[in-house]
């Protein structure tokens, strides 16, 4: 067991070396541009987020124009990086892009929640309209019962669509709460759109 940490150790002591020395190679003016075009592809295909760290220093300097296809290595190691690595990583991913999915579905809720609350005070415009319509007996009193039950039915399904939404929001964070791998707790939620499960 010991020995198993010892050899953990020293190949994360080479790689500390390994990205000062990239550091310091994509920092320097003497770098040829094909020694930086080689860097950053090394970098991007490296399972670490010192890696992309690095890379996103890079980007935003000055000789980060001589390696044109820059965003696409680092978005490409960006998802190197995220791809689950056991058993554990693979729930916590899955839980990420449910909390993406859910996230998604209660903005999509919410704005049907506005629509239905601005019909709502629509409805009882109208209702007031035909209840003086009717006592003036230029409308039947059928349809103020219509406009009643309009009304109702929409006082209903705010409610119902409130709890809903309510419900889906405790779901959603409690999902995103048993996530334990730093990697996704670090990640942005929107990040998982483009991630497709089949």
């Amino acid at each position: 067991m010991g020995t198993k940490y010892n050899k953990r150790t020293q190949k994360h002591d080479e790689t500390s070396g390994e990205f000062s020395r990239f550091e310091a190679e994509l920092n320097s003016p003497d770098t040829p541009g094909a020694c930086l075009k080689q860097i950053c592809m090394t970098l991007a295909h490296m399972d670490s987020s010192e890696a992309q760290e690095l890379l996103a220093r890079f980007k935003e300097s000055k000789r980060a124009k001589e390696v044109p296809w820059l965003d696409m290595a680092i978005d490409e190691g960006g998802f190197i990086h995220m791809e689950p690595r056991d058993e554990e990583e693979e729930k916590d991913y899955l839980a990420l892009k449910m909390v993406q999915e859910m996230n998604d579905q209660l903005t999509d809720l919410g704005i049907e929640l506005s629509e239905a609350r601005l019909n709502l005070r629509k409805s009882r415009i109208e209702e007031a309209a035909i209840r003086e319509l009717v006592r003036a007996n230029e409308l039947q009193d059928h349809h103020e019962s219509v406009a009643r039950n309009t009304r109702i039915e929409l006082e209903s399904s705010i409610v119902a669509l409130s709890d809903h939404i309510e419900r889906k929001e405790k779901v959603m964070n409690r999902i995103h709460q048993s996530i334990r791998t730093q990697k996704y707790l670090e990640l942005e939620i929107e990040w998982m759109r483009s991630i497709q499960f089949t």
